[in-house]
């Protein structure tokens, strides 16, 4: 099993240290995990600036990659927050070290975080998710330092929880979806199938079937399986349903990366 999506201590958001994430992979009998630590330029939250610390980030990636290359397959990843008026800094921090893998994800829209109340005030859901999906595609149209997008439809979760009357994934947002789409698999970038949205009770996938069906049926391979676990219980969540998921919208193989490359794995062998 391959988890693409892990945080440490050195995430503003965890607390678990990174030797403690790596030692419960193992135990588990994970073969290879991307951590994928946050920083999030221009993040407005001072309690949770995610700021990340590279020297500290890289020393950590460096010294576990080596510690325990015998037993787990470690790579060097990053969780990179995009915005459009942060694209400057996120070019440099994706190009500050040899990473392996970069989540590109989107944790804003319009400079205000998607799990704060105030973005789902005095706006309709439809207006919400298209200001979120055309954020993305603005963004994606000119930023390239990444190798999947994360949780594609991130807005799905806390719009739940601040305006459940709202319906997800409405058809009118689909049409930017699928432009959003269609430039990642163009730029041969990928998506990530989040299993964080059980722990959230997200009451669809992340991404949603809609949108993984679309991304195959358009052309696009490059699919990771993510835990987003911040916790050494959550690594490797809900696989299974994952794998299934996948399998049911088409694809047979799951991505890994080596210095930013994809490589393929069936499916079947997981």
């Amino acid at each position: 099993m391959l988890d693409y999506h892990v945080h440490t201590s050195l995430s503003d958001d965890s607390d678990t240290p990174a030797e403690l994430m790596i030692e419960e992979a193992i135990r588990l009998g994970i073969k290879e995990i991307a951590v994928t630590d946050h920083h999030d330029p221009d993040y407005p939250d001072p309690d949770f600036p995610f700021n990340l610390n590279f020297t500290d980030y890289h020393e950590m990636l460096e010294r576990t990659s080596e510690k325990y290359y015998k037993s787990l397959n470690i790579k060097k990843g990053l969780e990179l927050g995009i915005q459009q008026t942060s694209l400057d800094k996120c070019r440099a921090s994706a190009g500050n070290y040899p990473y392996d893998f970069i989540i590109g994800s989107f944790h804003m829209s319009g400079g205000i975080p998607v799990d704060f109340p105030e973005f789902y005030q005095d706006r309709s859901g439809i207006e919400i998710q298209e200001g979120y999906y055309r954020d993305i595609l603005e963004c994606v149209k000119i930023f390239k330092n990444y190798s999947i997008i994360g949780h594609m439809n991130l807005v799905d979760r806390y719009q739940h929880i601040y305006r459940p009357e709202e319906p997800l994934n409405p058809p009118e947002i689909m049409d930017i979806v699928r432009e959003i789409l269609k430039v990642i698999i163009y730029d041969g970038k990928g998506l990530e199938i989040n299993t964080s949205s059980f722990r959230y009770k997200t009451p669809v996938s992340v991404p949603s079937p809609e949108i993984l069906k679309m991304y195959k049926e358009l052309g696009g391979e490059i699919l990771t399986l993510g835990s987003d676990a911040h916790t050494p219980e959550f690594l490797s969540y809900n696989f299974r349903y994952a794998i299934d998921l996948a399998e049911s919208c088409g694809f047979r193989y799951i991505a890994s990366f080596k210095e930013m490359k994809p490589d393929f794995i069936k499916t079947m062998h997981l």
